[in-house]
């Protein structure tokens, strides 16, 4: 059927000054018919009702192709679990240290009066020796490593010479005060010879495991603090006693070394001589020069029997030694490589 319907009506123009429709005619006069203006600005048209205007509808949103699924890579762990985690080893490690080491810690801790030998030691010439040596030595570190660097460093070397103080006192042997050597660290000079490699395996000992609590400590101010300062003493801490475990005289591994065999020396001089020949550090050649005399001096008195018992040590003690040694090592091992890669 057709569509009787009439047209829509024709488009009406609108005044632009009043607003009201203007009929063709009066468009053709070019007057508004309400206000009398003139239409020569442009006029704007208005739409029929069945003229639909402009959308205004957005677009849809675009379709987004499926992505293939594929294998799915690792999750990498955060910071925090890799702290946890280290955190936990570091405990387990703390325990077996305290395990091996608990006899020595009874000798350091267990009965405070071994403290009362100390304040013979708090004389003021020998408190003016260690602390002039100490400030000198941390002037000379911060023009290159900066003033709290140089002084964490120096305490950190004070703890580590404590730990052979209190071992020293408690043997009752009569020594010198810690003296401070720029760049070679700082060391304690006994009067008398310890009466067996036992004994001077115990003073021995005494250093690298207080300076190990002191390590631990500067790496739990950093857990607390997140300061990288703490991080990088932690870091040379461990460094530090683990380079005087080194089997070599005079470091504290090559003193240890004397209660399980004087012939591990060698070893210990060989393993210096050869890092001497890769990096030509003239302190790696002071170690063997000063190695030397004791070496030739112990294996002379092989032909002595009266000498050597100062090496005669019980078979299950040099064991429990040697363990103790290589436990130490380790976890400052551990320590110090856990730290640096935490450092980068």
């Amino acid at each position: 059927m057709s569509d009787d319907r009439p047209q829509a009506e024709a488009r009406q123009a609108v005044c632009p000054q009043c607003g009201a429709e203007v009929p063709e005619h009066w468009q053709a006069m070019g007057v508004c018919p309400a206000c009398n203006s003139s239409l020569t600005a442009p006029i704007a048209e208005t739409t029929s009702p069945d003229e639909s205007a402009p959308s205004t509808v957005p677009p849809p949103p675009l379709e987004v192709p499926p992505v293939a699924e594929g294998p799915t890579e690792p999750i990498q762990e955060t910071a925090p679990q890799k702290s946890r985690k280290g955190i936990i080893a570091i405990l387990a490690a703390i325990g077996v240290i305290l395990f091996k080491f608990k006899g020595l810690l009874l000798i350091l801790l267990g009965k405070l009066k071994f403290l009362l030998p100390a304040l013979k030691f708090l004389k003021f010439g020998k408190i003016l020796t260690t602390g002039g040596s100490m400030l000198l030595s941390a002037a000379l570190y911060a023009t290159i490593f900066g003033w709290p660097y140089a002084v964490g460093f120096v305490l950190l070397i004070l703890v580590h010479e404590l730990g052979h103080m209190l071992v020293i006192w408690q043997s009752g042997l009569p020594t010198t005060a810690p003296i401070f050597i720029p760049f070679f660290g700082a060391a304690i000079f006994l009067k008398e010879m310890p009466r067996d490699a036992k004994m001077e395996a115990a003073i021995a000992f005494g250093g690298p495991v207080l300076g190990t609590v002191g390590a631990l400590a500067c790496y739990g101010i950093y857990l607390a603090t997140q300061a990288p300062i703490w991080l990088a003493l932690a870091y040379v801490g461990c460094f530090i006693n683990l380079f005087n475990l080194l089997p070599v005289l005079p470091l504290d591994g090559g003193r240890i070394m004397a209660a399980v065999s004087p012939k591990v020396w060698l070893l210990g001089m060989v393993g210096i001589v050869i890092v001497f020949i890769k990096f030509h550090s003239p302190f790696l050649l002071l170690l063997v020069l000063l190695s030397l005399r004791r070496i030739i001096e112990a294996f002379r008195r092989q032909s002595d029997p009266e000498k050597m018992r100062y090496y005669d040590v019980p078979r299950g003690t040099r064991v429990s030694i040697a363990a103790a040694y290589f436990a130490l090592a380790g976890f400052l091992g551990y320590l110090m490589l856990y730290a640096f890669e935490t450092l980068g």
